[in-house]
């Protein structure tokens, strides 16, 4: 009987995971036989007026609004990527043609910009690298508001474009761009194709029948992790994928199965990076294992900052703590009480439970100051309302104490890689959160002001607790 529930229940995974090829499969043939009707594209360099909304402002403990138009479909990046410029007065955001399937090559999301003081939108570029979860990848130049990074799908593994918005001139690279340093010169990322090996929703669109992977065995000497120099246009293999095992106290391990690279980071102060390691079928039992190593910019130092053991328990979504010395995620601790927001050194040493031991969810991260903790929940963690509102949890710091800010709209469970993940990310000042939300059947953006919260610093701890 037990043999028999497993192949049923192995079944039905497959037929799960078979449906979105389908779906994707299925649009492509429609889009080619003129049958599918994506949205339409916006008049290029046009500003259109829009009317900010404000987003449920009798249930909000603060306040909200909504920057897109409701005639379309939009979405920010990730909840660590700012998609405010420098100055904060414009906002990065990429136009889904559609959102029922999984783009394929060939279909063409818009990037767009939103004035936040003149309350206009335009469409300054059309690309074919883009996926549901990270958009085309935007990336705003960190010290000035005119030029804007995306990726396309080049020849297959990503290339980024430098969008000048002052005059409209594009810049091509021959390789992708993931995470850019804090002065704005170099920037890191793997292949964009091969991430969609372990998860999608995070590269760029594959051919259906001609999807790139790796050879199982030995980690790959010829794919790795790429620097991409955004002055002269230069990029260089920083470090293969052999390269960052062979230091690891678990490369033995690691070698008998197949890795393949992540996300990558680069810390506020650009003097490390972490790349999240994904490796499948290790010789102790099958399936994706994740692990964190670190190094400093030239590619030196490489350290395990976790491993695959430790994240096994239960953990997702780490991103660097203001300081550049710590990395903070959702993590399961030695007593396996569930998810808690831990935070460790870059070397993986001096791991700690942020105050309070709250339960961990989403994609958290603090704000410069390191006063307040921010994070959304997925709607299989626990915390989704009976109505199936998604949190946005707010944990003062400096007592543990946690605070509802406001139910979010997610859409329908069950969307996998197409689901609507908010991923709060603070604006560079530290007092506002770009949100992802849907609105009326739409996925659209919010801005959350958290300046007030911030001044009065928590609400009475027996309050939040009660909240909580």
């Amino acid at each position: 009987m037990g043999l028999i529930r497993g192949s049923l229940v192995q079944a039905r995974q497959r037929l799960k995971a078979a449906e979105e090829p389908l779906r994707t499969a299925a649009g492509t043939a429609l889009r080619r036989l003129g049958l599918e009707r994506p949205e339409a594209p916006l008049p290029p360099g046009r500003e259109i007026p829009l009317a900010f909304r404000a987003y449920r402002p009798g249930d909000s403990a603060v306040p909200m609004v909504c920057v897109t138009p409701p005639s379309g479909d939009f979405m920010h990046s990730f909840f660590d990527i700012c998609p405010l410029s420098p100055s904060g007065r414009y906002l990065a955001a990429t136009r889904l043609p559609f959102v029922w399937r999984y783009p394929a090559p060939g279909d063409l999301a818009e990037v767009c910009v939103i004035d936040l003081e003149r309350r206009t939108l335009r469409a300054v570029h059309r690309t074919d690298g883009w996926a549901l979860q990270l958009g085309a990848h935007l990336h705003w130049h960190p010290r000035t508001d005119r030029f804007l990074f995306c990726n396309e799908r080049g020849s297959g593994p990503g290339a980024a474009v430098r969008i000048d918005l002052e005059t409209g001139e594009l810049r091509r690279y021959p390789a992708p761009v993931y995470a850019i340093a804090p002065d704005g010169s170099w920037a890191l990322s793997p292949a964009l194709d091969l991430i969609n090996a372990s998860q999608q929703g995070y590269g760029v669109p594959e051919a259906l029948g001609r999807r790139r992977r790796l050879p199982a065995g030995v980690p790959s000497a010829g794919e790795g992790l790429h620097r991409l120099d955004l002055e002269t246009g230069r990029s260089e293999l920083l470090l293969s994928i052999a390269d960052l095992v062979r230091p690891l106290p678990t490369a033995a391990e690691l070698s008998r199965g197949t890795t393949y690279l992540f996300h990558v980071k680069i810390a506020p102060d650009g003097g490390r990076v972490f790349q999240v390691l994904r490796s499948r079928d290790l010789p102790d039992r099958p399936g994706w294992r994740s692990s964190i190593a670190t190094f400093d910019a030239g590619g030196g130092d490489i350290r395990l900052a976790l491993p695959h053991h430790d994240w096994d328990r239960g953990g997702h979504h780490p991103s660097w703590l203001p300081d550049s010395r710590r990395i903070l995620m959702n993590l399961a601790p030695d007593s396996g009480t569930g998810l808690r927001f831990v935070s460790f050194a870059w070397d993986g040493g001096d791991r700690r439970q942020l105050p309070g031991g709250r339960r961990g969810s989403g994609h958290p991260s603090i704000d410069p100051t390191g006063r307040l903790l921010v994070t959304d929940a997925y709607l299989n963690e626990g915390f989704d309302a009976p109505d199936g509102l998604a949190p946005l949890r707010g944990i003062f710091l400096p007592d543990g104490s946690e605070r509802l800010l406001a139910a979010l709209d997610c859409g329908p469970p069950d969307l996998r890689a197409r689901r609507i993940d908010p991923h709060p990310v603070w604006s560079r000042c530290g007092r506002r959160l770009v949100i992802n939300a849907c609105l009326g059947g739409r996925r659209q953006i919010l801005l959350a002001e958290l300046g007030g919260l911030l001044d009065a610093m928590a609400p009475p701890v027996a309050e939040a607790r009660r909240a909580a």
